[in-house]
């Protein structure tokens, strides 16, 4: 199958799904600061890679990141419903 040409970081938007493939990760990109891209993840956890390591998600990763984020909210509603229970 061939690999789809990824665009360049200049080109990717703020609020898409990006890869890093150095941490090998998912994220939403929320902020280009010259050679820097920052990341972010629904579990709160943020870091900053080399903007030329990031590249669009595939739809693959896509949905994994997606599996993410309704794992990350049942997690959230199950402690927020033992919490009231106590």
């Amino acid at each position: 199958m061939p690999r789809r040409l990824a665009r360049a970081a200049a080109d990717l938007p703020v609020g898409e799904v990006v890869f890093d493939a150095r941490y090998g990760l998912t994220g939403i990109l929320t902020r280009l600061d010259g050679p820097v891209a920052y990341i972010s993840r629904p579990t709160g956890f943020d870091w900053c890679t080399r903007r030329s390591r990031v590249r669009p998600a595939s739809e693959e990763e896509r949905r994994r990141y997606d599996a993410l984020i309704e794992m990350h909210e049942a997690q959230v509603r199950f402690i927020e419903a033992s919490a009231a229970v106590r």
